[in-house]
């Protein structure tokens, strides 16, 4: 009685502990396999057996491989021997020696289009299994024939449903790839129906909505299963394509967090320009400002790639216009320049592009110019205002979010944002769609991010997804029956031994629970704990071999702790996380 009225926290706390302990012995009794959690896999721990299955699933992925270059041996084509001098050629030896003769000349060369058809059913496509078409080049190239086992199309919500319909037929399976938060196609087929009619028969009504869907992609989303896509692998900090995650797609994305710490300098930059004038479209001192950060960009010690996209064509000319400017004054930077646009793969080489020519690529570094600059409005009474006329172009048209989109989550590496003005500048209130309002509000996320002002900027991605609050990275839940969360027990074990963690690491659902700041570089996180309180009801494949390498990729260590090992093996669990935090392996 004496402990409970001094101690009553602890009190509480010891009689649940000895509540849950017999409560689970008993258990164990009524059912001897729970016991076998307690016991070593034949793999060694948990953590052991999950990358002895990483390693079968690798094992296994080396041997379908090979599988699938063992099927050329059954080729009859590639197995046909030459013909004997003055023996009759077999069917497969007379299409090996003529499409053997038609990829040696050199002169009077049959067209590909002819080639196709005629060998395309005799072993064209036994050779050459793979195909990089464009929807219009297949239907040219190959016969009306369901010729392919597999059709693939990337880029549909791009692909209007009448290029897209004679390929089905040259297809026995289909796989339709695309996002519907990206631009449609730029034309659409035009129906001579215009309208319904009551005496309309159902096959035509049928056909004329069926070319009425605005994408292929739109149209296989009524008559195919659909997959959503749950993790983003592009962009190398979750920052590049958090906004996009929560404004777009409702924060479903699942993203892959750094290593690097809030500590970190972050991957959105903010370049101010004082001086910008915006008339007829063009801003040219924003412009040469864009071309001095490109030009920093290619003389780092490592350049990377560099794209920059501006938010309307007359603004592309100006930024093309600096770039030959400073060719012709910079020497330095003319070789630089020169150098990155004739590197041998082209994804690589710089770009310049409007809003609505970037779908598709990406680059390390994304540099934008907003190309609007603010001027003054007086007002009776009072000092004159500095605002932004709302100037939006394409992206105030209905659909002016999915090009806003497509620009935003281009990057891999780094953003940098040029404007001549602050984004409380920018009036969106009489905006009729949202593009705008999605503008003004990532231009905010991209000013604190860049300033570090990161609860502001967590603030932002709370308002576009129209949530009142989200909650905060580290926020404590409410405890049951005098427990704290797994994740909290273990960090605070971790903080008494003097490591410096961070909770809830990441802006996704696919957050770290803790995460260890590396103690010879504050800036960056050496290992990534997960945590398993018992409800985690992933598959084992998800668990145990696509987290942990998603994780790698961002150069992350991973060691996993459940509760029922926390509980009983708690100083040999923290031993192994303090291992693992100086770089020994983990066994």
């Amino acid at each position: 009685r004496a402990l409970a009225q001094a101690e009553p926290n602890r009190w509480r706390e010891a009689l649940v502990r000895q509540w849950a302990r017999a409560r689970v012995a008993r258990l164990e009794r009524a059912n001897p396999g729970l016991a076998e959690r307690d016991r070593p896999t034949a793999w060694g721990t948990p953590d052991a057996a999950g990358r002895a299955l990483a390693g079968l699933y690798e094992q296994a992925s080396a041997l379908e491989a090979q599988r699938v270059a063992a099927r050329l041996d059954d080729i009859a084509v590639l197995r046909a021997v030459p013909a004997q001098k003055g023996r009759r050629r077999t069917a497969d030896q007379a299409t090996r020696e003529a499409m053997l003769k038609e990829a040696r000349k050199q002169r009077n060369v049959m067209p590909l289009r002819t080639l196709a058809r005629r060998f395309a059913g005799g072993g064209l496509l036994d050779v050459l299994p793979v195909w990089l078409l464009s929807p219009e080049t297949m239907t040219v190239l190959f016969p009306q024939e369901a010729l392919f086992d597999l059709v693939v199309f990337d880029e549909a919500s791009q692909c209007t449903v009448e290029s897209g319909l004679p390929v089905l037929l040259r297809a026995r399976r289909v796989l339709v790839v695309g996002d519907e938060k990206q631009m449609p196609p730029s034309s659409f087929f035009s129906s001579s129906a215009t309208g319904d009619s009551d005496d309309e028969a159902p096959t035509a009504r049928a056909a004329r909505e069926l070319f009425e869907a605005e994408s292929l992609l739109s149209l296989a989303r009524t008559r195919l299963d659909r997959v959503g896509l749950e993790w983003h692998y592009r962009c190398r900090h979750e920052e590049l394509i958090a906004f996009s995650n929560h404004a777009m797609y409702e924060g479903q994305l699942r993203t892959i967090p750094s290593t690097g710490s809030g500590a970190a300098p972050p991957s959105m930059r903010w370049v101010a320009v004082p001086d910008g004038g915006y008339e007829g479209g063009r801003n040219p001192n924003e412009a040469r400002r864009v071309v001095e950060v490109v030009a920093e960009l290619l003389r780092r010690a490592e350049a990377p790639s560099v794209g920059v996209v501006t938010f309307n064509i007359p603004q592309r000319g100006a930024v093309l216009d600096a770039i030959d400017a400073m060719r012709t004054a910079d020497p330095d930077f003319a070789r630089l320049w020169d150098a990155a646009m004739t590197k041998e793969r082209v994804d690589e080489r710089p770009f310049v592009k409007n809003l609505e020519s970037v779908q598709g690529d990406e680059r390390d570094v994304i540099v934008f110019s907003t190309g609007h600059a603010p001027v003054e409005r007086k007002v009776a009474n009072r000092p004159p205002e500095r605002y932004v006329p709302a100037r939006f172009g394409p992206l105030g048209q209905r659909g002016g979010e999915r090009r806003l989109n497509v620009a935003i989550s281009r990057a891999r590496t780094e953003c940098v944002v040029v404007a001549s003005f602050e984004p409380s500048m920018l009036s969106v209130a009489r905006a009729a769609y949202e593009g705008p309002r999605l503008f003004k509000a990532f231009l905010e996320f991209a000013w604190h991010v860049s300033g570090g002002r990161r609860p502001q900027a967590n603030d932002v991605l709370a308002r576009v997804r129209g949530a009142a609050q989200e909650q905060r990275a580290g926020a404590a839940q409410p405890t049951v029956r005098g427990w704290l969360p797994l994740r909290v027990q273990v960090a605070a074990a971790l903080q008494a031994m003097g490591f410096q963690v961070e909770l809830d690491v990441g802006t996704s659902t696919a957050r770290i629970p803790v995460a260890v700041v590396d103690p010879k570089d504050p800036g960056r996180y050496r290992l990534a704990v997960l945590c398993d309180e018992g409800d985690d009801a992933t598959e084992a494949f998800e668990r145990w071999v696509h987290r942990p390498r998603v994780l790698a990729m961002r150069g992350w260590s991973v060691l996993t702790v459940d509760a029922r090992r926390w509980e009983r093996k708690r100083q040999e669990v923290l031993a192994e996380i303090a291992a693992a935090v100086a770089g020994a392996p983990v066994a």
